[in-house]
């Protein structure tokens, strides 16, 4: 789960991003005028071709703007995925 964004009460644009460990981009989900809070997104371990990923790390990477001060939100997480 991502945490809330404290600083961002509404945002202009967010972009989620998973990557493989090499680097490459397995998938990623952009949207715009979010209202700030929890969000939850379900990964259904696909990549951007709909082709099942293997099990193993994967880095999630957040990107928030602010729409009033143009202020940006990135965090970076490693996850593991079992199956």
């Amino acid at each position: 789960m991502i945490k809330r964004l404290p600083c961002i009460k509404r945002i202009q644009s967010i972009a989620l991003v998973i990557y493989d460990l090499r680097g490459n981009e397995v998938i990623s989900w952009t949207n715009g005028n979010e209202s700030g809070g929890y969000k939850r997104k379900i990964w259904n371990a696909t990549d951007k071709n709909g082709n099942k990923v293997p099990a193993g790390i994967y880095l999630l990477k957040l990107t928030a703007e602010s729409k009033e001060s143009r202020q940006v939100f990135t965090e970076t997480r490693k996850m593991v995925l079992l199956k």
